[in-house]
């Protein structure tokens, strides 16, 4: 045990199979005494390597293989920031690549309502091209508690630099409508 979770420690040949293997390889450890089974998906990014050619993977004590882990492990990911981050940019690149295709000859924008006396504020987001008065090509539902549009658009598109196309607009007191311009950035996925 290290830290808030455990430690698995392998050796080269096991690790260069595993990262080559098509599908996604997990580590599962099991205490029968606690009726306890961790889990953590072997990727690259979260790998310890060390100079005499062994390795470590951290699994963190609430990484626990049961009904919350189908979603990560159904698509073949890790419960960290970045792995989350890399799938989500997987999923987005069809919507990316329009964007880019777009974004050459006409605006797009960016339309979040932020209902400022709820909890789960950030709801809805809306994509328009060419006006950001247009009919909304892409709705998404983005529920986020937060009072950081920063951090919503690190979390759902983190692929987009943004501006504000105009004033906050304010509906009914309660929402807020965010319009921003928004184009493509270069990524970072740390």
């Amino acid at each position: 045990m290290r830290g808030n979770g455990f430690v698995y420690y392998g050796d080269e040949r096991h690790l260069t199979n595993w990262k080559n293997h098509v599908l996604p390889v997990f580590v599962v450890l099991h205490d029968p005494e606690k009726m306890l089974t961790l889990w953590q998906r072997v990727a690259d990014h979260l790998i310890t390597y060390r100079d005499d050619g062994r390795w470590s993977i951290d699994i963190p004590a609430d990484q626990v293989l049961d009904e919350r882990a189908d979603r990560y492990l159904r698509h073949g990911i890790s419960t960290d920031p970045a792995s989350i981050r890399r799938f989500r940019m997987a999923m987005d690149l069809p919507l990316i690549k329009e964007v880019e295709k777009r974004a050459r000859t006409e605006g797009v924008f960016l339309i979040l309502d932020e209902w400022v006396n709820k909890t789960l504020n950030f709801r809805e987001t809306k994509m328009c091209f060419g006006d950001p008065d247009a009919e909304p090509e892409y709705e998404f539902l983005t529920w986020r508690p937060s009072s950081d549009l920063n951090e919503v658009m690190a979390d759902y598109f983190p692929w987009l630099d943004y501006q504000y196309e105009r004033e906050i607009d304010d509906w009914s007191g309660e929402v807020e409508g965010h319009t921003l311009n928004v184009e493509l950035n270069t990524v970072d996925f740390h």
